[in-house]
């Protein structure tokens, strides 16, 4: 799987901007973002998680990386996520890091991502 065509097929499945005005601590370390993890959820459903995998990884990836930007963006006093600013070398990496488990090594031998 190339990580382009990943991209293309996920990137859809969100929307362009997300609200994180609603993000809140809920421990030391722990965020929540309640508008993005519906978005999630939304995207959660158009994947057949019996036989899609690569659409799991990818939903996951793009959630883990748009956690993080909406953290930062969150610090920074901003108040939206705009969904294609969020560096593709993050998903890209986030998607690695999810396929690395022996349980995917199958995945992992036939990702080609961005470097």
């Amino acid at each position: 799987m190339q990580f382009h065509n990943l991209y293309n097929r996920i990137i859809k499945l969100w929307p362009e901007e997300i609200d994180i005005s609603d993000g809140y601590p809920t421990s030391e370390k722990g965020f929540m973002f309640p508008t993005l993890s519906s978005y999630w959820g939304v995207a959660e459903e158009e994947i057949d998680h019996s036989i899609d995998h690569w659409g799991n990884v990818g939903v996951w990836s793009f959630f883990q990386a748009f956690h993080n930007a909406a953290r930062e963006l969150y610090d920074n006093g901003e108040k939206c996520l705009k969904t294609k600013d969020v560096s593709k070398n993050e998903i890209d990496k986030r998607i690695r890091s999810n396929i690395e488990p022996e349980e995917w090594q199958e995945l992992l031998d036939k990702y080609v991502g961005l470097g």
